[in-house]
């Protein structure tokens, strides 16, 4: 294993907004970041997400779950709206699709590749609920730590 600690840091502010390609959806108005990328499974679990106003990400379901931060703007999953500054868990086989009333971007990690699915199953998902005092404190600090120190103080980049 390669010890040397630069080999693991992301410098996004240096990086572009690249158009995000996926087969089979719609992905008009969104940009990606990879922050890190898996030769083992090649994909990206963890990268940044910038949405323009009005695009949307179509239903699909994360087998492994998925964490989602919004550091700026407004995402709506389902109809459920998330802020500046929202945290978002999905535990595994949450079904639910994107859409974006205004320009937002976002931080996303999940570890297995995500399903499309239909859209005649989109009324099908759990109910969001609002992160309770107690379910805050079982977040990783170390990931938000980390997460800080690889990109920086949330806004910076505004580009």
């Amino acid at each position: 294993m390669d010890i040397n600690i630069k080999n693991y840091i992301t410098n996004s502010r240096t990086m572009d907004w690249k158009p995000l390609e996926e087969n089979g959806a719609e992905t008009k108005g969104i940009f990606v970041k990879v922050l890190r990328y898996d030769k083992e499974t090649k994909r990206a679990p963890t990268f940044l997400l910038k949405f323009e106003a009005g695009a949307s990400y179509p239903y699909h379901d994360h087998p492994a779950g998925e964490e989602a931060f919004v550091m700026e703007g407004e995402a709506y999953f389902d109809e459920h709206k998330l802020a500046k500054g929202d945290y978002l868990y999905t535990p595994p086989t949450f079904k639910h699709s994107v859409k974006l009333a205004q320009d937002a971007r976002y931080y996303l990690s999940f570890q297995k590749r995500l399903k499309l699915l239909p859209t005649k199953t989109q009324k099908r998902y759990m109910p969001l609920r609002p992160l309770t005092d107690r379910a805050a404190g079982s977040i990783s600090a170390k990931r938000m730590v980390s997460f800080s120190w690889m990109y920086g103080p949330l806004g910076a980049d505004t580009a």
